[in-house]
């Protein structure tokens, strides 16, 4: 929501270290207060209706973000 620079990860967490990917799992302390600021854009958002009308159509790269499980 308001973010238009995004990147999608293909293949996870394994790939992200395979990659030379950073990770830990300690978690720093007392972050400065960020100024980010949303801003809907109603235009990104798409319902189930304009999905099924993008599979005739193709004008939209849709991702199954859902896991396996």
């Amino acid at each position: 929501m308001g973010h238009a620079a995004i990147a999608v990860l293909d293949g996870g967490l394994s790939e992200w270290i395979k990659h030379g990917g950073g990770c830990t799992l300690a978690y720093a302390q007392n972050y400065p207060l960020g100024n980010f600021k949303s801003k809907f854009d109603p235009t990104r958002l798409k319902n189930a209706s304009a999905i099924l009308d993008n599979i005739c159509l193709g004008k939209h790269l849709v991702i199954d973000a859902r896991s396996e499980d």
